[in-house]
């Protein structure tokens, strides 16, 4: 990532950039590598609002950590906690071999897609 990593808008412009990327590796049908931009997506636009909210940058890849501080820091985006653990198994079980990864169905993966989105589009400001 370039940028500052203490400049929210370097998060939200990478986090933007993975869900284009998500969206890409989709519509090629790598199923598994659009979970593994989605996860990437989310983490990088919550740790980018949470950095708006003078909350001290930590080194997580748990999304439902970053669920909870965003929840204490002004929003509430605990809808997206169950995809937000799915999107962390599979992005734990893509680059560890002893975690392993989950087969999911296109359905499924266009779901979570279309709730990455959503999930961007409310937290991440409108102008970037």
């Amino acid at each position: 990532m370039s940028g500052d990593p203490l400049e929210p808008q370097s998060w939200f412009v990478v986090a933007s950039e993975d869900l284009a990327v998500a969206k890409i590796c989709f519509a090629s049908q790598h199923l598994s590598h659009t979970l593994i931009h989605c996860q990437q997506a989310v983490e990088k636009a919550l740790k980018g609002y949470l950095i708006s909210r003078n909350w001290k940058l930590s080194r997580t890849h748990e999304i439902g950590k970053l669920i909870e501080e965003a929840r204490l820091h002004g929003v509430d985006v605990t809808w997206f906690t169950d995809m937000g653990k799915t999107l962390s198994f599979q992005y734990f079980g893509s680059r560890y071999p002893d975690v392993g990864a989950a087969d999911f169905t296109v359905e499924e993966v266009q779901t979570l897609l279309t709730e990455t989105e959503k999930l961007l589009n409310q937290i991440i400001p409108k102008k970037l």
